[in-house]
């Protein structure tokens, strides 16, 4: 029943758009926003803390919008992990960190693989998440390509920017790949 309620709680915040999730977190973590009045009326910090400028709130909407492509491949890579085995490891003397360096993170390597990999690409990708959220100087390789496109009018530096970000992406999911020592038929499972 735990774990059927968390569940739900991670897949609530999906029914909203990104959008307005972004606008949300722009709302908690501004300068009036909750979390500073929350902060600052329990004596925490006297002044507001300017949680745009720091990343704070783009990396905690991104952790937000991500999350779910994380938990599900992991939780459905760990669902083949018979109990059995970590029982009989643990009968054998193995101690928990033993257990689960040895018996499930084994199992666990393609959903592992398939999560980092599904929000690494939706991150580099991100455009709308970036731009509401972040610090209006700090701009994200998505936020170049666009201004190259659109505000320049310089398709050339855009496409270049383009294949640059393609290139680094492919090249971090094969990585990613060998390091995990997992095929591609594994991450699409």
């Amino acid at each position: 029943m735990a774990a059927r309620l968390m569940v739900i709680g991670l897949i609530v915040p999906f029914w909203v758009n990104e959008i307005l999730r972004a606008f949300a977190f722009r709302v908690l973590f501004g300068a009036t926003g909750v979390i500073n009045g929350i902060g600052q009326s329990m004596g925490l910090w006297d002044v507001p803390i300017d949680f745009i400028r720091a990343d704070v709130t783009l990396y905690s909407g991104l952790t937000c919008a991500y999350i779910l492509l994380v938990v599900f491949p992991i939780y459905n890579a760990v669902e083949a992990l018979y109990r059995n085995q970590i029982e009989a490891a643990r009968d054998m003397g193995a101690s928990w960190w033993r257990v689960h360096w040895r018996v499930v993170l084994p199992i666990a390597k393609p959903g592992i693989a398939s999560g980092a990999t599904m929000v690494f690409m939706l991150t580099a990708g991100a455009f709308a998440a970036p731009q509401i959220l972040g610090e209006p100087s700090n701009l994200w390789f998505t936020q170049l390509i666009y201004q190259w496109f659109n505000q320049s009018a310089n398709w050339q530096c855009g496409s270049a920017y383009a294949v640059i970000l393609l290139v680094i992406c492919i090249s971090f999911v094969m990585l990613l790949m060998r390091v995990f020592k997992v095929n591609i038929g594994a991450i699409g499972r």
